[in-house]
This record gives C-alpha cells, sequence and structure tokens, in this order.
C-alpha cells in the first residue's frame, strides 16, 4: 500500500528510463546533430519544430548558484503515438520528461513545466568535488535538447526562467500556484536554533480550493520528486483539499529542505470511501477534469514556528498527570481510611477493618449523608439502622426440630452424618392484607455433614428443588450446609444458629413470593421482593463475573491492538506517507516515535479515575463483608450490591483509556473500533446496571452479555464496511422490534418477564395471567413509550438521513436509551415516597453535568474524521490552544473522563438511602 505498486512503477519506467534511452538512440545514429541554440536567453520564448533529423539543443547559463530554473515547454501537436522528449543536461544530473505528459493512463497534458533546483544544491550521493565548486561559483551551464522519433515536423515552444526567491527563512508566507503540469517548490532553510517547525498549506477557496493534492516535505537534493511517482519515494507526503500540515523538525532534513506541491489530475485521492467507490463505479467521470487550464489551484504556505523549550514542554506534559493524580490522592484522603485500613480493603482482611462511625467520619461527610431536603438518612454502616428489621423473623430455637437420622456406628467423632430437619411455621392463607399473621406449612430442610471440611467453617447453599408455584402452592427446597464433623451425635450452639438462621431466611422468601399475586390483585405497586426470585448468593456469583470476564477479554483484545497500531506508526515513519495516520496535523506533538504524543497522554485520566472508581468499589465490598457479620440478613434489604457490574464499569472506563491512547497512536479508518468498543461496553454496562438495580433477576449472565455487546460491534463493523442503504433498512426493522418489546417489557414489569430463552413462554404465561387493567402501573407508560417513540425516531431517521457513520449512530442509540432510562429512573426516585436522593449523589450530578455539557462541546468540532478520507479529514484540524500543546479532542478527553467517573459515582451512591430499607417496601420502576 505504502510502496510503489505496478502501476507506479510502470509509470517511473516510462518517465525516467524510455526518454533517457531515447535520447541515446538518437546522439549515437550517425549524421545527427542537433540545432543548437548557444547563449540562450531567459524569459524568451523559443518556437520551433522538431522532426526525427533535426532536433534541437538550448544551452543556458544560470549565474547564480542559488536560483531556480523554470522551464516550460509546450507542443499542442504531439501525440501518444508521437511524443517530443525533453532532455535537461545538467553537470550533476539529467532530468527528462515528455510530452504529452500522461498522468495514470488517462490525463494527457500539451503544456509542462518543471523546475530545476539550484545547483549549490548537493546531488543524491552529496559528494562535490572542488572543481566542481569551482564552476559552480563562475555559474552554471545547462543544456535543454528536444527530442523525437516523428519524420513529421512537430511544432513546440519554450520558455526558461529564473526564480529568484526560491530560497526562502525564517517565517514566510507564500502564495504559490499549482496545477497537474506544473508542479511547485519552494526551498526553506530553518532559522538558527529552531527545532521544530509546522509547514502548513491554506487554499485560496477563490482558485481550485478544494482540489486534490499532494504537500510533500524533500531533502534538499536534486533532482527534486515533483510527480505523483516520485513524490512517493522521498520525504513525507500527504494529501491535501484544503488545508493540511506537516511537522519537520531540524534532525530530519539538517534545517534545510524543499516544500512541494503538486495538483492530482483527478479528486479520487481525495474523496471519502462512499464517493470513491461511485467514482470507480464510473471511470469514465475522471475525464470531466482533464483540461491543463481547469486544474489550477493556489496556495498558500506558511511556515509556523512550534518549537516548545524543554520546561515548557515538561509542564505540557506533567500538568494533566498532576491534575488527575491530584484529585485521585484528594478524594483517597476524603474517604478517611488508612494506609493499613487500605491494605486491608484491598486483600479483604476483614479484621484490620473499622466501620464508618459518626465518631470517625467528618462532619462534612455526615452533612453529605442528609436527603436534598435535609432529612438524615440511616448510615448504612450503622448495624443499628437494621434493627427494625428482625421484628418480621423469629429467634427462638425451638422453631427448628433436629434429628440426626444414621446409624449408630457414623456418630463417632469424624464420621458424616446426614441431618433431616423440620422447620414449622405458622401461616394466615386468609385475605387478610398483614403478611406476618401465618397458619401451619411445613418445609422440609435437609443438612449433611462435610467429612473434609474444617472444624471452624462452614458454608451454607440453598437451591430449589422444583419450579415454584403459584400462591396456594407450597414450594420445598433442599439446603445444603456444610458443617463441621459432629461430635458424639450433638449439633454445637454456633451452627445450630446457622440452621436456625437459613431456615428463617427460606421461610421469609416463601411468604414474600406469595404475597406476589395477593398485592396485584389488590393494584399494588410492584415490589422488588416480589420479582426477586434468585437468591443473594446466585445475584452476585453472576455480578461477579462481569469482572472476570472483563479482564480476560480486554487482556487478549488490547495486546494484539497495541502491536497493530505500533506497526502502523513505524510504517508512517519509514515511509513518510501520512495519510495513513488521521492525526489533527496542526496540533500533533511528537514525543519518541509517537507522533502525536499529546492525544495519547490525554487519556491517562480514563486510567487514574477508573482505577479510582474501582478502588471505592472494593472498599465497600470490603465494608460490606464486615458488616454482614454484625447483621446477617442484611441480603435482604436495600438494592442488590452488584458489585461485580460496578467493577466492570470500573475496568472498562480503565481500558477505555487504554484502548482510546491505542487508536490515537494512529487513528485511521482501519481501527476506529479500537476506540468505540469500550464506549459500548460503559453506555451498555452502564444501562444494564441502572435497570438491574430495580430487577435484580434480571441480569444475564456475563458471556451472554459480553456476546451481546460484541455483536453490537460487529453490527457497527460491518455497517461501516459495507455502507449499504439496504444494511441500513434491515438494521432498523430489527432494531424497532426489539424497542417494541422493550418497551412492553418495561410497562409489564412484574406480569411479563423477558429472557434470552423463554420468549414464547413468558408470553403464553402473560396471556393465562389474572392480572386487570386496574392493577397496571400506568406510570410506567410514559417511560414505555418514550423509549419506543425515540428509537423508532432513530430507526426512520437513520436510513433516510444517514447524519452520522453507522458507527456513531449506533453509539448514539445506546446513549439515547440510557439518558432516556436514567430521567425516568431519577423522575421516579423523587416522586417515590420514603425514597430520598442524597446530598453526595446530587453533588456528583452537579460535577458530571458541566464536564458533560463542555466536554461535548469540545467533542463536536470535528478537528479529524476517519469516516471520510485523509484529506477530507484535514479540513477541520485546528492549532493548540492549551500549552501550545493540546487541542479540544484532549480536553474533551480530560473531561469526559470526569465525567464518566462522577456518572458512576452518582449511580454508585444514587439508592445509599434505601440500604437499610427491607426489599418488600422497594417499588420496582
Amino acid at each position: 500500500m505504502l510502496l510503489i505498486n505496478q502501476k507506479q512503477k510502470r509509470q517511473y519506467c516510462m518517465h525516467k528510463v524510455i526518454p533517457i534511452l531515447l535520447f541515446f538512440t538518437v546522439v549515437s545514429s550517425e549524421g545527427i546533430v542537433p540545432l543548437r541554440v548557444d547563449d540562450a536567453a531567459f524569459d524568451k520564448v523559443y518556437e520551433k519544430d522538431v522532426t526525427y533529423s533535426s532536433p534541437w539543443a538550448y544551452t543556458y547559463t544560470n549565474a547564480s548558484g542559488s536560483d531556480a530554473i523554470r522551464i516550460t515547454v509546450t507542443s499542442l501537436k504531439a501525440t501518444e503515438a508521437d511524443p517530443i522528449l525533453i532532455l535537461v543536461k545538467r553537470q550533476q544530473s539529467v532530468l527528462s520528461w515528455q510530452i504529452p505528459l500522461i498522468l495514470e493512463d488517462t490525463f494527457h497534458y500539451t503544456t509542462v513545466s518543471r523546475i530545476l533546483c539550484p545547483s549549490e544544491n548537493p546531488t543524491p550521493t552529496g559528494n562535490q568535488t572542488n572543481s566542481m565548486r569551482m564552476r559552480m561559483a563562475k555559474g552554471e551551464e545547462f543544456t535543454i535538447e528536444i527530442i523525437t522519433l516523428s519524420t513529421d515536423p512537430i511544432p513546440f515552444s519554450i520558455r526558461t526562467e529564473t526564480i529568484s526567491n526560491f530560497q526562502q527563512e525564517g517565517q514566510p508566507s507564500l502564495k504559490i500556484q499549482a496545477s497537474p503540469w506544473a508542479p511547485q517548490y519552494v526551498q526553506y532553510k530553518m532559522r538558527e536554533g529552531a527545532h521544530r517547525i509546522l509547514i502548513k498549506l491554506d487554499s485560496a477557496p477563490e482558485v481550485g480550493g478544494n482540489l486534490c493534492s499532494f504537500l510533500s516535505i524533500q531533502s534538499a537534493r536534486c533532482p527534486v520528486g515533483d510527480l505523483d511517482t516520485r513524490l512517493r519515494l522521498d520525504g513525507r507526503f500527504q494529501t491535501v483539499t484544503t488545508q493540511g500540515a506537516i511537522e519537520v523538525s531540524r534532525e530530519q532534513f539538517n534545517g534545510t529542505f524543499f516544500i512541494a506541491v503538486l495538483v492530482k489530475p483527478h479528486d479520487e485521492d481525495c474523496r471519502d470511501r462512499q464517493e470513491m467507490f461511485s467514482v470507480l463505479k464510473s471511470k469514465t467521470n475522471w475525464l470531466t477534469n482533464t483540461s491543463s487550464h481547469e486544474r489550477v489551484k493556489t496556495v498558500v504556505i506558511s511556515v509556523i514556528d512550534i518549537d516548545l523549550k524543554q520546561n515548557h514542554y515538561v509542564i505540557a506534559i506533567v500538568a494533566p498527570v498532576a491534575i488527575f493524580v491530584g484529585f485521585f490522592l484528594v478524594a483517597i484522603t476524603l474517604l478517611q481510611s488508612s494506609a493499613s485500613e487500605w491494605i486491608a480493603v484491598l486483600f479483604m482482611k476483614l479484621d484490620g477493618i473499622t466501620l464508618p462511625t459518626k465518631e470517625r467520619t467528618w462532619g462534612i461527610s455526615r452533612l453529605m449523608e442528609r436527603s436534598v431536603h435535609g432529612f438524615v438518612i440511616p448510615s448504612k454502616w450503622d448495624p443499628t439502622s437494621y434493627a427494625d428489621c428482625h421484628d418480621h423473623l423469629p429467634h427462638s430455637h425451638e422453631e427448628i426440630d433436629a434429628k440426626i437420622m444414621t446409624r449408630s456406628d457414623s456418630l463417632s467423632h469424624g464420621t458424616p452424618a446426614r441431618i433431616s430437619i423440620t422447620l414449622m411455621e405458622e401461616q394466615n392463607v386468609s385475605e387478610d392484607p398483614n403478611p406476618d399473621e401465618n397458619e401451619g406449612e411445613t418445609d422440609q430442610v435437609n443438612f449433611h455433614s462435610h467429612p473434609h471440611r474444617n472444624s471452624q467453617q462452614s458454608e451454607i447453599v440453598a437451591t430449589p428443588d422444583v419450579e415454584r408455584g403459584t400462591f396456594k402452592q407450597s414450594v420445598p427446597y433442599i439446603v445444603e450446609v456444610h458443617l463441621p464433623v459432629i461430635e458424639n451425635g450433638n449439633i454445637s450452639g454456633t451452627e445450630m444458629e446457622s440452621l436456625n438462621a437459613i431456615a428463617r431466611r427460606q421461610r421469609r422468601g416463601n411468604k414474600v413470593r406469595k404475597e406476589r399475586s395477593k398485592r396485584r390483585g389488590r393494584g399494588r405497586r410492584v415490589r422488588m421482593a416480589d420479582i426477586n426470585h434468585k437468591n443473594s448468593t446466585e445475584i452476585h456469583q453472576t455480578s461477579r463475573d462481569y469482572s472476570f470476564s472483563l479482564l480476560t477479554v480486554s487482556l487478549f483484545y488490547s495486546l494484539p491492538v497495541w502491536q497493530l497500531v505500533m506497526n502502523h506508526q513505524g510504517l508512517l515513519l519509514v515511509t513518510g506517507n501520512e495519510d495513513i495516520c488521521y492525526y489533527n496535523f496542526s496540533c500533533a506533538n511528537r514525543l519518541g516515535i509517537l507522533s502525536d504524543f499529546n492525544h495519547v497522554l490525554s487519556n491517562i485520566g480514563y486510567v487514574v479515575l477508573g482505577i479510582l472508581f474501582l478502588l471505592m468499589v472494593r472498599r465497600r465490598a470490603a465494608f460490606t463483608a464486615k458488616l454482614r457479620e454484625k447483621v446477617p440478613h442484611i441480603d435482604y434489604y436495600g438494592i442488590p450490591s452488584q458489585l461485580g457490574v460496578f467493577y466492570g464499569m470500573g475496568l472498562a472506563l480503565v481500558m477505555e483509556g487504554v484502548m482510546s491512547a491505542c487508536y490515537h497512536v494512529c487513528p485511521s479508518y482501519n481501527n476506529f473500533q479500537f476506540d468505540t468498543s469500550f464506549m459500548y461496553l460503559i453506555t451498555g454496562l452502564t444501562l444494564l446496571k441502572l435497570y438491574h438495580s430495580r430487577h435484580p433477576d434480571i441480569l444475564p449472565r456475563s458471556y451472554v452479555a459480553y456476546l451481546v455487546f460484541a455483536a453490537f460491534i460487529l453490527v457497527a463493523l460491518v455497517g461501516v464496511i459495507t455502507q449499504s442503504f439496504a444494511y441500513w433498512i434491515v438494521f432498523s426493522v430489527f432494531h424497532g422490534m426489539i424497542s417494541i418489546m422493550v418497551g412492553l417489557q418495561i410497562f409489564l414489569v412484574g406480569y411479563l418477564e423477558l429472557s434470552m430463552d423463554n420468549v414464547i413462554k413468558q408470553m403464553r404465561k402473560l396471556q393465562w395471567s389474572d392480572f386487570r387493567c386496574s392493577a397496571l402501573q400506568w406510570n410506567r407508560l410514559v417511560p414505555a413509550v418514550l423509549l419506543i417513540s425515540i428509537n423508532l425516531g432513530f430507526a426512520i431517521v437513520g436510513p433516510v438521513l444517514q447524519p452520522f457513520d453507522f458507527a456513531t449512530h449506533l453509539l448514539f442509540i445506546l446513549q439515547a436509551n440510557l439518558m432516556v432510562y436514567a430521567g425516568y429512573y431519577f423522575v421516579m426516585k423523587i416522586v417515590s415516597a420514603g425514597e430520598r436522593i442524597s446530598r453526595m449523589a446530587c453533588l456528583y450530578f452537579v460535577f458530571a453535568l458541566p464536564a458533560w455539557i463542555v466536554g461535548m462541546h469540545y467533542f463536536t468540532q470535528g478537528l479529524s474524521n476517519w469516516a471520510k478520507s485523509a484529506a477530507q479529514s484535514r479540513e477541520g484540524n485546528r492549532e493548540c490552544f492549551i500549552f501550545n500543546f493540546y487541542d479540544e479532542h484532549d480536553v474533551w478527553h480530560m473531561l469526559s473522563a470526569f465525567g464518566l467517573f462522577f456518572t458512576f459515582m452518582m449511580l454508585f451512591t444514587l439508592d445509599d438511602d434505601l440500604a437499610t430499607i427491607s426489599r418488600d417496601k422497594i417499588p420496582v420502576f
């Protein structure tokens, strides 16, 4: 892709080798002597006829070795079958071309203008003898020969002129014209002390402003590569339309180099892919701009000194690092945990953890634990806040009748025994609305001892034996309790307390589930306990898998990504083709081998704040485990912790920083998915967590969720590659269908429970349900209709207008759904009785909102666009505006990192007011 292809090799051979061979054929032919014009005058037009037998030779003397020479030759009668050849013989080089000039086998030009670089410039070998220097001091003599193999006379005209301002230095601003038949270049010398400059090209809109052209930086050696084929062999180059920029350092070209501008004979190389595909289907469209007089482009070349002093460079690099690390340290300090306690949190050493108390916390922390209206929110770390919940649970040992069923020889020390325990409950099955009155009902609970477990440990696992029945059916459970070895056929008081606890849990779960139908019949709002069928162990395990699965995926995903982008970066440096990477070339600061180090460094915020969020989640996990020692029944209160999902969100934030940095090493059409993949994950996990907060059972396995996210990425990738209207239509149809299903699920929550594997089964269950219209929660109709309307809007507008590329369109769909449901969640939490939003959650919202608003402003500046061609992407390039080092997209990275962190923390603390509330009192919305 970056080296000369076969077509370019053929063109190079035609323009270089063939004219030279024909020249030697002509001059070696016996009896043919060129017609000579000695001491030809500059700025004079010579019009002659050339034939095979009468070639022409013009001898010029350039007295100044620093001036360049422009040679313009025109021949309207020359054809591809009978071309004329122009040979320029100099002391150290030979330059040749033909008329008509044929570019890319399609475009013919009868006028060609070429520039001879100054004679004082070194040759490719760089060797100049003393005799050469002496001759150059007296001026350069060169010869232009016009030859042909045609026997018929071919008229031509030739004009030679000097370019006195060819060599530039300082910070000039040059206005030049270029065309396919007349490439232009100037020589520039960096001032003393300058190390980095920016060569910037801006097109004059009145003359060919958007024509596709090349901007090239080449070493100051003759001959100059001013044709497309030669241009790609030397220096650094990029395609441009309205603007372009190339950074140059003194070390690259020893402070002196050529700035070349070449206009392409067509705009194919500067079109975006969709336009280019349509042009390729009808190649005849190229011929509309073949006239040598139409494709003329006026450009302004300016040199900008971007040299930063070493201390300035260090400040620009250290500043964002210091901001994020400082924020990290301040946040850790505000948590009021010592270093030893943080170590205990990281390694889950509960003995070294002390729960926060009013005496230990600062006044500002206690102030933030209040609601917006000043109501005191009970501390979730205070065990006494859960005291009122024990009134619903029995405590006496007489409730459990334990009978050991085993042989007499199994009762010795270290021998396993099987225990059958029957729990007798008093439950009232009448229509009395008080769920705490009971009448007799039996739940069978079986326990067995494990002979190989340590006598200091026990493990309790509960699983359902049969499918749960309706209101009037009993639900037997088998509970496996791995106990220490039974001695003398007795169970210790501690283990009996464990049996008593698990029995109470099972009885309470049965009561809650059986009250569900009665509540529906009375038209009461669905509570979390009504739809929470899974026990806390299963929910915790499902949630925990999200972090471990994502960690594994991230490792396998990031390593080849880093290898690929570094290979692209090295390829750009070796070949000089700056169309490989879609930088903001007006603000791309190089460090080491990284051409765009500032856009890599600005992603550090994602990593630092992601790690900080992971520490917050780890701290809550450790404190919750410590609290469980004092409040065994904590799993019956508050919103399920879902810490695994929070771990996944924090890890996704870290990986967004890593993958965004990898993407910005060499951003392009080929690796855009590296930057967007974890955006999908962050949006999806946030939406999943928010919905799962009030629907604890609706949490798919981690591999299912990540498979769905992978499908999103695949759909986006195929959409970007195909760019097919039919693909937009098919996607929009499926999108609309899924939106309607999700809307029904939101409206009929508690009655219709859709899942990945039993949609038809649940629909049948809905048909035979005994719910009434009066029992439905009509307040859920608003978000359901809003969600369906917005998604159907995307499904209609997307294929019709196609305002964005497909990947961005898909990301906006996810973000729009997240914002709709989040807005509904906040409104319902505000209007629900007994629920309060803490000041801390509001503070996080206040911090997140301006970060998102300002960040989105900078994000929409469009400094580059991988969906377009490299030349079109450069049209949005802008110069740095912070420390002369960072641009708008860097600011977006920093602000969005804060925005994501504060958003995560807002969700993390949003339902802290419910931590001490029983789940049968928490509404579902």
